[in-house]
């Protein structure tokens, strides 16, 4: 409906997707990607660009390539294992020293190089990535699911009570999800192949000015209230590029102006 609308003349900013959950976002953004129409993300973050995600995206380069260093220093104490900005600033310059990729160099690491703590959680970080790498080549669903569980990643986010933390656990399914998704939609399966996927959605030169020009059509968890939204139609929210009959309350709703 809206595709339609805006071919035939009318702007993107008639048009807004409202939704209640944070994580439904992402099949909304991949719905307007994938069709090309212009949006601009309203009162949250767009969903690959989350904290959470990008942590366990990281997790997955990792089992592919694990001589990214930049990516390992972004995970190397998430969730936190002791490692402190100054024990890192040591395992980097050993690792330079060394001539190593940190991962590789952090697989000899002495016991006695750092305090036994940051030691511990050295361990810790190799056993589940050198895992993560096994399992890599086999599922990005159970590769995922691991680094998840075995690193208690969802207790990190925070406890249940924190409206916050729930959001942030959302997203972390909604990702497994995302996954799933792939591994069942045919094509390459891979590892490489869902990040690619990511990088290509993700990608920041779609939204330069000469390919995706304002105005742009407003996604977001602000809902209206029947007295300030500027829309005359709402309809159930876009989903893959199509309409779907969902109640409003689950996804959010799809709102356009009649004049």
């Amino acid at each position: 409906m809206i595709q339609e609308r805006i071919h035939g003349g009318e702007e993107p900013t008639d048009f807004a997707i409202f939704y209640r959950v944070n994580a439904l976002s992402r099949t909304i953004e991949e719905s307007l990607i994938l069709t090309g129409l212009p949006y601009t993300i309203v009162g949250a973050t767009e969903f690959y660009g989350r904290r959470e995600i990008k942590d366990l995206l990281a997790y997955l380069r990792l089992s592919i390539n694990p001589t990214d260093d930049h990516t390992l220093l972004r995970i190397l104490n998430v969730p936190r294992r002791g490692i402190g900005p100054k024990t890192a600033e040591t395992l980097v310059r050993r690792a330079k020293e060394e001539g190593r990729p940190l991962l590789e160099s952090l697989r000899e690491l002495p016991k006695k190089a750092i305090g036994p703590a940051a030691s511990r959680g050295v361990e810790e970080l190799v056993k589940v990535l050198v895992e993560a790498g096994r399992l890599a080549g086999q599922s990005i669903a159970q590769t995922l699911a691991y680094v998840v569980d075995t690193t208690d990643y969802l207790a990190y986010l925070g406890p249940l009570t924190e409206p916050e933390a729930v959001d942030r656990r959302e997203n972390v399914e909604e990702l497994l999800r995302a996954v799933v998704e792939f591994e069942a939609s045919g094509g390459d399966p891979s590892t490489a192949g869902f990040l690619e996927r990511v990088a290509l959605l993700n990608d920041s030169e779609i939204r330069i000015e000469h390919l995706w020009p304002s105005p742009q059509l407003r996604v977001s968890t602000e809902l209206p209230t029947s007295c300030s939204v500027p829309y005359d139609v709402a309809s159930p929210a876009l989903a893959r590029g199509e309409l779907l009959a969902m109640a409003a309350q689950d996804l959010g709703v799809v709102a356009g102006r009649t004049t």
